[in-house]
């Protein structure tokens, strides 16, 4: 059988990368790495967002209702809070 030698045979022999080469390297890597976290972070905080746009929107949609029943078809002035009856406009 024939003997398969490592690509290394030893220990003396595995170049190193110079300090400043490495420290870029590990600057690059965690850098990139703090990025990957950060936009995860990201489309946490927008999966939540949108959850609770659709948690108000269906909020504001029931009390749409109830306002139009209690008070009927009006148009609601909201910094005021006025209301009069809604119009429908008329084509021509």
């Amino acid at each position: 059988m024939k003997k398969v030698e490592n690509e290394f045979t030893s220990f003396e022999e595995v170049s190193k990368l110079t300090q400043e080469e490495l420290s870029n390297l590990q600057s690059l890597v965690s850098e990139y790495n703090s990025i990957q976290l950060k936009c995860g972070d990201l489309e946490i905080q927008k999966h939540q967002l949108l959850h609770k746009v659709g948690m108000i929107s269906t909020a504001l949609e029931t009390l749409q209702n109830n306002l139009k029943d209690t008070y009927g078809d009006v148009v609601v002035d909201i910094n005021t809070g006025t209301f009069k009856p809604k119009v429908d406009e008329i084509s021509s």
